[in-house]
């Protein structure tokens, strides 16, 4: 998710400079729509991952790092049953501070 985000910040960005360089309007459309072709192949990705993950039976499991009563940190799990056993695999970690 945080390469659609990162994606559609850079398409902007782009936009803001061709802009200030002074290209004309056909170029910022055929930019503005490139950007979009992207970032709606990146969503397309993640939404196809998801629904793998669904239908093989996956879960997420979140834990929040609490400090003073806030949110210091996540790290966020991929939790597989298989024949075999629960398999654990860390996908995001995301702490401020010291750990």
């Amino acid at each position: 998710m945080k390469r659609i985000v990162v994606d559609g910040l850079l398409v902007s960005l782009i936009v803001i400079i061709a802009r200030l360089l002074g290209l004309d309007l056909d170029t910022l459309i055929l930019i503005i729509l490139c950007g979009t072709a992207i970032i709606t192949i990146r969503t397309l990705q993640e939404l196809i991952m998801l629904f793998k993950d669904v239908s093989q039976g996956v879960a997420y499991l979140i834990c929040l790092a609490m400090q003073e009563g806030k949110v210091r940190g996540s790290t966020a799990f991929r939790v597989l049953k298989t024949e075999h056993g629960l398999v654990v695999k860390r996908i995001d970690k995301n702490m401020e501070g010291e750990s």
